[in-house]
C-alpha cells in the first residue's frame, strides 16, 4: 500500500501526493459512496471527472462554435417565437435528404 507522499506509476504518469494510488477495494468504497449521491450530485461529479480527463483548450473551430452557439442563443432570448421546433428541423432534412 502506498503512504502519504509516496510515488506510483498510473499508465506511465507518475502521481504523487497523499494517498493517490488507490487499491481496488477503496475504488469500489468510493464508487459506492458516489453511487449514493443524489441525481444532481452524481451528474456534476462524472461531469468533473470528465473534464478532468478529456478538457483540452479550444481550437480554432471550437471558440468560432462557442461564438456561433453564443450567438444564436442571444437571438433566441431576444425572440423566441422565431424559433422552428426542432421537429419540423429534422423533417424537413429528413425529407431533402430523402430519408423519409
Amino acid at each position: 500500500m502506498f503512504g502519504p507522499y509516496q510515488v506510483c506509476r498510473v499508465d506511465s504518469f507518475t502521481l504523487a501526493k497523499y494517498n493517490i494510488c488507490m487499491s481496488s477495494i477503496e475504488l469500489k468504497e468510493l464508487e459506492k459512496k458516489a453511487l449514493n449521491l443524489n441525481l444532481e450530485e452524481r451528474e456534476l461529479l462524472a461531469n468533473h471527472l470528465f473534464q478532468s480527463v478529456h478538457y483540452t483548450e479550444p481550437n480554432e473551430i471550437d471558440s468560432a462554435w462557442l461564438c456561433e452557439v453564443e450567438d444564436r442563443y442571444s437571438e433566441y432570448l431576444k425572440n423566441p417565437s422565431k424559433c422552428i421546433p426542432h421537429k419540423k428541423v429534422f423533417d424537413e432534412i429528413r425529407s431533402e435528404l430523402e430519408w423519409i
